[in-house]
């Protein structure tokens, strides 16, 4: 009833072009059509195989996970899941399954989860995992790092997260029992130095790390 009192007084509307919509989350396909990308960046990271970005870094992409990170509306999660289920519906309809055995999201640290609330990594990705009857792993710890990336150039940003996951010791005989195909997931790309940091403490054992994000740079 509250859902519907909702609608009434406050219409959903595309988080991009602000055009009515059916319901909350949902895009007008114009605009879904303009943003999604689907495509492989073009930065190659150490550690990390190949990685995908499903949505162009801009307007309503980027104002939702700017307020789902520092406004504390993981209800708007759910309207990123459509970039990620056109990903799974594109690859499977080439006739591929989706190869990972475990997907692993970026995590933050213990003062940001807790200063935040949740980890917007997991808000975003794990319904998405879940509807794909994929393994969620997660599996690594974040250290408190000495800056905040936003403020650092490239060379800076390598430099801060250097040590900054660690892996749960309850996972550390997981990849040291035969070869994983895992997929790192993670909310934006800039330079890639998060992802080589990540892929460098899972690559102990037999991995081969992919990467998946929302949106990035090229």
């Amino acid at each position: 009833m509250w859902d519907l009192v909702k609608d009434i007084l406050y219409p959903p509307a595309c988080a991009h072009c602000g055009k009515s919509v059916t319901r909350l989350g949902d895009w007008c396909p114009q605009c879904f059509a303009d943003l999604y990308d689907g495509k492989a960046l073009a930065s190659s990271v150490k550690g990390v195989q190949a990685i995908w970005s499903v949505a162009h870094y801009s307007g309503g992409v980027r104002s939702l996970i700017h307020d789902i990170k520092f406004n504390k509306k993981k209800e708007l999660g759910k309207s990123l899941t459509p970039f990620l289920e056109r990903f799974s519906f594109l690859w499977q309809r080439e006739g591929k399954r989706l190869p990972w055995d475990y997907v692993v999201p970026i995590p933050v640290s213990e003062s940001r989860r807790q200063a935040r609330g949740y980890n917007q990594v997991d808000v975003i990705f794990k319904p998405w995992v879940e509807n794909n009857g994929l393994v969620w792993l997660d599996c690594l710890h974040k250290w408190d790092t000495a800056s905040d990336m936003w403020k650092l150039t490239g060379r800076e940003r390598l430099a801060n997260m250097k040590g900054a996951f660690s892996l749960k010791d309850e996972y550390k005989k997981t990849f040291q029992e035969g070869r994983s195909h895992i997929l790192l997931v993670d909310d934006i790309y800039t330079t890639g130095a998060t992802l080589a940091e990540a892929a460098s403490v899972l690559k102990g054992g037999p991995v081969i790390c992919d990467a998946l994000v929302i949106g990035g740079s090229r």
